[in-house]
């Protein structure tokens, strides 16, 4: 099937830091496992300042025609990585945006097909799905797949207020107030996150997770519980996005 042919555009929008083959080994499972039915494009970005970039343009060149892009920019919170790297998607004309990792690895053949089948359970496009990443099932929508319509009502894909967790949260529970959180059991995306032993604690988890980043030099405030501030707080916002949302659906 060529180009002209694809039924679907799908992206993949991954911030990474220190893990070139983490990434890669992302890129390259998806790629493995799609049907070719499909557009599957990648969106990556990537901080200026990181040691590794060059070791990135080596493990990516592979897949830089199949639309596998690298966005260098300034270091900042995921939460604007995502929402930045998701209008570069829009704008190459995406219609369907996943929230990508880089200790994630594809498992399901066709999850492509699979996905846009379910999709076409929603005519109105107004959706929020997930796969089965081997940890949460169907209790937490992890890794976010939404419509470029919903990305053009609510005016983001991510919120950009965070400072490193709650990006999901969020739009999951955006999701729950419509009625539109919507579980593909059949896929598997597995998340090799550390606490399960599938993978090590490196620098980038130490990064955000380790003392020197938890911990503020000021007030000895949790990241993790800064984020859950702000979450409860702008509680508003994700109200006011799920009314816009619920204009357009059918």
């Amino acid at each position: 099937m060529n180009s002209g042919e694809f039924l679907m555009h799908i992206a993949i929008l991954t911030p990474s830091r220190g893990r070139p083959s983490g990434l890669r080994n992302l890129v390259q499972t998806v790629v493995k496992h799609s049907s070719g039915n499909h557009k599957v494009s990648f969106e990556h970005y990537i901080d200026y300042d990181d040691p590794f970039y060059p070791k990135y343009v080596e493990e990516l060149k592979d897949f830089e025609g199949v639309g596998s892009r690298i966005t260098l920019g300034p270091p900042q919170s995921v939460s604007k990585s995502w929402n930045d790297i998701a209008k570069i998607a829009i704008d190459n004309g995406a219609d369907i945006l996943m929230m990508g990792n880089d200790d994630l690895i594809f498992n399901t053949s066709d999850w492509d097909n699979i996905l846009v089948e379910e999709t076409r359970k929603f005519p109105d496009k107004i959706y929020c799905m997930w796969f089965n990443d081997g940890i949460n099932d169907g209790k937490h929508c992890a890794f976010p797949i939404v419509s470029s319509l919903w990305f053009n009502t609510v005016g983001h894909f991510s919120p950009g207020i965070f400072n490193f967790l709650y990006n999901d949260t969020w739009i999951f529970d955006i999701a729950k107030r419509i009625g539109r959180g919507h579980y593909i059991p059949q896929v598997t995306a597995e998340h090799l996150h550390f606490s399960t032993g599938k993978s090590k604690k490196d620098k980038t988890s130490k990064r955000y997770r380790g003392i020197t980043k938890i911990f503020s030099k000021l007030n000895k405030t949790h990241i993790f519980e800064k984020d859950k501030v702000i979450f409860q707080n702008t509680e508003s916002l994700r109200i006011e996005a799920a009314e816009k949302l619920k204009k357009v659906m059918n």
